[in-house]
């Protein structure tokens, strides 16, 4: 009975390292030019695209796009640019980039001390609709933009917005006046 117990506790103790070693291959954070993004949990870090000088991408598909790059059904992508000069007037920006997309919705509020805008709007390419959330930040002289896509009507679509609203609020950014 000692043996079998012993040999119970040695295979619990094995499968436990290997399931930590899994979970470890994955970063917890995604790092570029000094903003640390967490990764939300069932979400993975796309990092190919990042180290061909594109954005932090993470989505929920293993990066398994659609012909063309579509999102498959179910899945969700956000999207972190390098961060950028902001500019004159958060607002015209906002209004430029949403510019032609549809149930533009836009609420302005407070994010680790300075002013972000949080805009929720819909864009068409044919019959294929997308609903984004986009948020932007000007932190220590830069201006800091957050990308949330999925099919328009997706039943996780309030999870999507939860994880992205996580996010952007736990994203951590350089203090103001260091280089990146």
């Amino acid at each position: 009975m000692k043996k079998r117990i012993g040999l119970l506790a040695a295979a619990a103790l094995f499968a436990a390292l290997l399931t930590r070693q899994l979970v470890l291959s994955q970063p917890a954070v995604a790092q570029l030019n000094g903003v640390t993004v967490p990764i939300p949990s069932g979400w993975q870090w796309n990092s190919s695209v990042t180290t061909a000088g594109g954005p932090i991408s993470l989505n929920n598909f293993n990066s398994k796009y659609l012909s063309g790059g579509i999102l498959p059904p179910g899945g969700a992508e956000i999207e972190v640019p390098r961060p950028e000069p902001p500019p004159s007037a958060l607002g015209d920006l906002v209004r430029e980039e949403t510019q032609g997309a549809s149930a533009v919705v836009s609420k302005e509020f407070s994010l680790a001390g300075g002013d972000a805008i949080r805009v929720a709007y819909q864009d068409a390419f044919g019959t294929l609709q997308y609903a984004n959330i986009a948020c932007y930040t000007v932190r220590g002289g830069k201006l800091y933009k957050f990308y949330l896509s999925h099919h328009a009507g997706d039943p996780n679509a309030s999870n999507f917005a939860k994880a992205f609203d996580q996010l952007v609020a736990t994203t951590r950014t350089p203090p103001a006046g260091t280089a990146q």
